[in-house]
């Protein structure tokens, strides 16, 4: 039977650290567009849906990447040089890759893990804007 008592849910049940220390599961919302301008791409003038767009945009990914030595990309940069690819999974290959980078960001300590301040997060994804986190 599943213990859905034990599951946290980042960032609505509260701070990663209090969350990852109290709870045996935590699973994260990330919000890929609040990722998209802190890694340098700009908000508008492409789409995620053109191969030749997140190819355009995947440059953007390098820099990020460099500056992380400790970890290992080398089956990342294929994707990047291709631009995620042009199959059914293609957006959201390119999707989950910036949010996972934003939450390295956030594990890190290079960012903090507060709501994004973007309307759109909060219209589209529900997102309160009662919650408040650090």
């Amino acid at each position: 039977m599943p213990r859905l008592h034990e599951i946290g849910l980042w960032p609505f049940d509260g701070s990663l650290v209090d969350l990852a220390n109290c709870k045996p599961v935590v699973v994260t919302e990330t919000y890929p567009g609040d990722v998209y301008r802190q890694i340098g791409m700009p908000r508008s003038g492409w789409s995620k849906r053109r191969q030749a767009d997140r190819l355009r945009m995947g440059q953007s990914i390098l820099p990020w990447l460099a500056a992380r030595r400790d970890l290992d990309t080398d089956l990342l940069k294929p994707f990047i040089d291709d631009g995620f690819d042009a199959d059914r999974a293609d957006e959201d290959r390119f999707d989950a890759t910036i949010g996972l980078l934003g939450m390295l960001d956030v594990v890190d300590g290079r960012r903090g893990e507060g709501i994004p301040a973007i309307a759109a997060v909060h219209k589209w994804e529900g997102w309160s804007d009662t919650i408040v986190l650090m």
